[in-house]
């Protein structure tokens, strides 16, 4: 990837909130990229300063590695060595934790075991090398879909091997194939479209709780992958309408992400999410057997590219996949959908949604330099 600048200090609190956690894309197997990489070439004051004004804010910073320029399954990398010497960099550098967006596709579509078999290790190690540090998981969603198993796709497998030790999912709600997440219904409900589950789907198919899923959305129309797609990207008032139906039946309780804040747009993400927030807070009080956890967070990516390159991750491209989705769509199953169909949870008491819900939102920075 191509990174113009660097960041000779990071965006104040000020300038951060109402975002709560910030991660820092990408640290990668052949080195820090981008933002970590900034990060890096601060002195241990600088950085002490700088975490200690986040911290102050009630502002997380975690690192983000490999993206979509990292293909570690499909390279045969040491996953236990490649774990240890994540932990060693945020130990070294003082971050508070981890977040895996792998996009390692081909391997993930075509060679189900072995990428099973690396990921377990992987997050096995990570997690007793860094015990009680938050690590999230950002994949793409349609990595569950049925051009990837559905039911037998890697990650919906994974959750089953090592879910207790991913702290919450952030899973990719855009770049997919027209028609897909472009409705409240068919991005937290149900879809009719097995390629592309909604959230609600692939949390029953693949067992994970929706306490531990966030919605993923990109905000800036620049970073589509393709133009058919522009409908994925909803407005704040729209996105935060399906956030506040979703928070008053107690789903999803982690927040949501946002892709990416960047230098020369800083403001683009803040906006984006000032605006869903607005939405939610305005919103009738709604029946509801679950109140919304003041402790659950917002991500937004800090890209500091200035103009990201093709294909790189702050695209978050779906690429060939769409393709090999469509092709696979007609001898789908159906088993992804029937497993998958989701049933929104049942209401008991009214309950208005708290505006605590800010802090819902994981800060993903992806500081691109």
């Amino acid at each position: 990837m191509v990174y113009a600048y660097t960041y000779d200090t990071f965006p104040s609190p000020a300038q951060i909130k109402p975002y709560n956690r910030v991660l820092m894309a990408f640290w990668q197997t052949d080195g820090a990229q981008a933002t970590p990489a900034s990060w890096e070439s601060f002195t241990d004051a600088q950085r002490q300063s700088i975490l200690e004004a986040y911290r102050a804010a009630g502002i997380t910073l975690m690192v983000s590695v490999f993206g979509d320029a990292d293909k570690v399954i499909s390279a045969k990398t040491d996953p236990v060595a490649t774990a240890k010497s994540i932990a060693a960099w945020v130990g070294k550098y003082a971050v508070a934790g981890v977040d895996i967006d792998l996009e390692d596709f081909t391997p993930l579509q075509n060679d189900h075991a072995f990428s099973l078999d690396w990921l377990t290790k992987f997050h096995t190690e990570l997690a007793s090398q860094l015990p009680g540090a938050p690590i999230s998981s950002t994949p793409t969603a349609w990595m569950y879909g049925s051009a990837f198993g559905g039911q037998d796709s890697v990650y919906c497998k994974l959750h089953a091997a090592v879910g207790d030790t991913i702290t919450w999912y952030q899973l990719q709600l855009y770049n997919g194939q027209a028609g897909a997440w472009n409705t409240c219904e068919n991005t937290l409900w149900n879809s009719s479209d097995p390629a592309f589950l909604s959230l609600g789907q692939i949390a029953t198919m693949c067992g994970i709780s929706q306490s531990q899923i966030t919605v993923g959305r990109l905000w800036d129309h620049a970073d589509l992958a393709t133009s058919n797609s522009a409908d994925q990207i909803p407005t704040p008032a729209d996105n935060g309408a399906c956030i506040a139906q979703a928070a008053a039946h107690g789903y999803p309780g982690t927040g949501m992400m946002v892709w990416s804040g960047h230098k020369d747009n800083w403001a683009g993400a803040i906006d984006y999410l000032s605006g869903t927030l607005a939405t939610i807070e305005a919103a009738p009080a709604a029946n509801s057997s679950t109140s919304v956890s003041t402790s659950s967070a917002a991500s937004v990516s800090i890209d500091s590219s200035v103009s990201a390159p093709s294909g790189t991750h702050s695209n978050h491209q779906s690429g060939t996949v769409s393709g090999s989705a469509s092709a696979s769509r007609a001898s789908a199953s159906g088993s992804a959908l029937a497993a998958g169909a989701s049933q929104r949870p049942s209401a008991s008491r009214a309950t208005k949604v708290a505006t605590p819900f800010a802090t819902l939102l994981f800060a993903a920075v992806a500081l691109l330099v």
